[in-house]
């Protein structure tokens, strides 16, 4: 029996008012204390900037807009798995325009605004959340998965068990979405080729954004190996994803990666990898003026195309 319309809409309030609450206590709080951490531990902040060389940046840039072309091909593959044909531009062009928004505080603002966009651009509310489902639970359910295997084939005996259980959450979480996404959309089913290509499309998403990671690491001197780095990248965004109360999993990302890391909670370290955080927003925010760079130029060269066909 379904429990009536005002109680489902005063539930849903209420859980809305308590994680825009907890966020506007979080959010602070969190900053303030990696503010003290970088005064207490500003040389490992320092040498942390110090390991970013040219190169290395040039390299994490690379990986991150790559990562971002995939995202779009997933995006784009989810609405066709829901019945939806946007054009491939459109979702291209709404992934890298809405790139800045992520910063904004509260940590969700990427999603509103590329939702206010499909939704400008005459797509219905209804396949939007359905796209967003399958994005939010395809990007946890992959990192639990591949940074389970990752964790499991770095990690000693004792860690192997928890990583094989979180590759196996992630197993069933991929499993689980259509069916959740049916119950969400009354029966109707998504187009398995389609989210499975999706799937596949963000498989390179996590691999990248791992060797991005590792490339850090390895140039801090902490690296356990690829799959080691890439195993405690997936699994700590993992954990910064479902800490609800952490926007973009800010404090919780570099507590856990951390651990994972070192086997303690080293302030240095904590340090360390917070400037990894500052790293991806200079190449998130770098991936957005190259893609602006190179819509003004395809548009100067159609115009120039166009005054060129014009001419007698």
């Amino acid at each position: 029996m379904r429990a009536p319309a005002s109680l489902r809409d005063g539930t849903a309030k209420l859980v809305k008012r308590g994680l825009r609450r907890s966020r506007s206590f979080y959010t602070p709080l969190a900053l303030l204390c990696i503010t003290a951490l970088v005064v207490s531990e500003h040389r490992a902040f320092h040498d942390g900037f110090r390991a970013i060389s040219p190169g290395l940046l040039l390299l994490i840039c690379c990986c991150v807009g790559l990562g971002h072309f995939c995202i779009a091909i997933t995006s784009y593959s989810f609405f066709r798995a829901v019945g939806e044909r946007p054009a491939f531009g459109l979702v291209l062009a709404t992934h890298f325009n809405r790139l800045p928004a992520r910063y904004i505080p509260g940590g969700i603002w990427q999603t509103v605004s590329r939702s206010l966009d499909f939704s400008a651009a005459g797509i219905e509310a209804r396949p939007i959340l359905r796209l967003v489902l399958l994005e939010m639970g395809v990007a946890l359910a992959l990192a639990l998965l591949i940074g389970g295997v990752c964790l499991s084939l770095a990690s000693l005996e004792a860690r192997r068990d928890l990583a094989l259980l979180l590759a196996a959450a992630g197993v069933i979480g991929l499993l689980a979405l259509p069916v959740v996404d049916a119950v969400m959309d009354r029966g109707q089913r998504s187009d398995p080729i389609n989210y499975g290509i999706g799937i596949v499309a963000f498989v390179p998403v996590w691999l990248l954004y791992a060797t991005a990671f590792s490339l850090f690491l390895a140039h801090l001197g902490v690296s356990l190996g690829w799959a080691g780095d890439a195993g405690v990248y997936l699994v700590s965004w993992s954990a910064g994803f479902v800490a609800f109360f952490a926007p973009q999993g800010i404090g919780v990302f570099e507590l856990t990666a951390g651990y994972l890391a070192t086997d303690s909670l080293s302030a240095a370290v904590i340090a360390s990898l917070f400037v990894f955080r500052l790293v991806l927003i200079a190449a998130d925010l770098a991936a957005f003026a190259l893609y602006r760079v190179l819509c003004v130029v395809m548009t100067n060269v159609r115009r120039t195309d166009n005054k060129e066909a014009q001419q007698p």
